[in-house]
């Protein structure tokens, strides 16, 4: 009888694990979820294919997917590589550790945005994520999740539609945030297979950055942000952020948690503690996210500023960490 042992990295709120599994003969890295994930796990599986050919390092390499209609799980399966999350580093790293980390993190993600995009759209159009974001934005208005305080922020974007709709689109990756990445056994950086690969502005991988490390990991947000745009001029990525992350602050997060209620399960209905704590954690970002850009009156978050992350940067720069 063939022994087969399992780790679990992690599990989000859906269900979908990431496991180490080994046997005497085989050791892969498994992404597995329940079957209601299964189209999500299709496409981090696809995600996959197109992005490690050209990143062999920092993309976990894709084996198989497995999907028999007759298991309650779906897996995609990948080959195996050493690793830990990096947020077990940042819980315990320095700051200027963090920075360094999170540097590493902007140049990889940086070249990800500069592979050629396929596929074009008619000149004068508005490209598929722009229409999606002004459904998005028109169903906003009559949504069950509309967050309180959300005037200023909407004034705010209202005025700079044209620009958000104009934003061009690349090969966005989804929610950058520290849990999207691992370090390999070599201190280089991996990007969690559980990707969601979409034609989409730049800003839609900072906005999760903004949203969730901006408070609990600045120096490391802030080391992404300096290593993506290294020393070109920041203005245009400042103003591109703030626009984004105000649609992503109301219409973006009510428009998650509007889909996650008609996906689930393929019943169309979550349960309702799952619905609440995807509540909670969609209001506290929206929050986070207008409080770091001052109700977007402002287009470079506070953390940034922060003078924690300039004795980060410092630091890091002094101990030749960069």
């Amino acid at each position: 009888m063939v022994s087969i042992r399992y780790k679990v990295f992690a599990q989000d709120f859906r269900g979908i694990s990431l496991l180490r599994l080994s046997s005497p003969a085989y050791a892969g890295i498994l992404l597995q979820g329940p079957r209601d994930q299964e189209h999500r796990l299709r496409k981090a599986f696809a995600a996959a294919l197109r992005l490690h050919p050209e990143f062999p390092e920092q993309i976990l390499k894709p084996v198989s997917f497995n999907a028999d209609p007759k298991a309650a799980t779906c897996s995609a399966l990948f080959e195996y590589r050493s690793f830990s999350l990096l947020t077990d580093y940042l819980r315990h790293a320095p700051g200027s550790g963090q920075y360094a980390a999170g540097r590493r993190c902007g140049f990889f993600l940086r070249e990800v945005h500069a592979l050629p995009v396929r596929g074009r759209h008619k000149a004068g159009q508005l490209s598929p994520w722009a229409q999606q974001a002004r459904r998005s934005l028109e169903a906003y208005f009559a949504s069950p999740y509309r967050f309180a305080g959300d005037r200023l922020t909407l004034n705010s974007l209202q005025q700079r539609l044209n620009f958000l709709f104009g934003l061009r689109p690349v090969y966005s990756v989804g929610s950058v945030s520290a849990s999207a990445f691992l370090l390999s056994a070599q201190g280089g950086v991996l990007l969690h297979p559980l990707l969601a690969l979409q034609k989409a502005p730049a800003a839609r991988d900072f906005a999760p950055l903004c949203a969730c490390d901006g408070e609990s990991y600045p120096c490391f947000a802030a080391g992404l942000v300096d290593g993506y745009c290294g020393n070109q001029d920041k203005s245009r990525f400042w103003a591109m952020l703030a626009v984004y992350c105000a649609y992503y602050a109301t219409a973006g997060l009510a428009a998650r948690l509007e889909r996650a209620q008609r996906g689930a399960g393929g019943s169309g209905k979550l349960s309702l503690k799952e619905l609440e704590f995807r509540i909670r954690a969609a209001e506290r970002q929206s929050l986070q996210l207008r409080e770091d850009f001052a109700d977007f009156t402002y287009p470079v978050p506070l953390w940034y500023q922060s003078a924690q992350v300039t004795k980060a940067r410092n630091e890091a720069r002094a101990l030749r960490l960069l």
